[in-house]
């Protein structure tokens, strides 16, 4: 099992972001707040070492969730990835790719416990 302790936050809605990153806090986790796929960019080019990513995939402006993931992966990053989003539509679409990539989804809107499971489920 991997140990996940640096979360990398990437969410656009300013009040989701805040619940999210307290809510993970409260469970023991460092978490790095992004507000859109650029900021993130710019934090995995620190030294910081993060575990997990954990991103929305609707971000405007801007690259979306899953060009940010794409992003990463061509740069030869392999962090482990929690997608959340509530566009079922854009997720269907995507499920070839998000199988390819070994992407965790979460459907919002989501009780902290499935995000919780689906963090289990990236460190198994």
């Amino acid at each position: 099992m991997k140990k996940i302790r640096n979360i990398l936050l990437v969410e656009a809605e300013e009040e989701l972001l805040n619940v999210v990153s307290i809510t993970l806090k409260g469970r023991g986790y460092n978490v790095f707040e992004a507000h859109n796929a650029q900021e993130a960019i710019d934090a995995l080019k620190t030294s910081f070492m993060f575990h997990l990513l954990v991103t929305d995939l609707g971000m405007s402006p801007g690259m979306s969730g899953f060009e940010l993931i794409k992003h990463i992966r061509s740069e030869g990053n392999e962090l482990p990835v929690v997608l959340c989003s509530g566009d079922y539509p854009e997720l269907e679409r995507l499920g070839g790719e998000i199988k390819k990539y070994g992407i965790v989804v979460v459907r919002k809107p989501y009780e902290s416990e499935v995000l919780f499971a689906a963090i289990d489920q990236v460190a198994a």
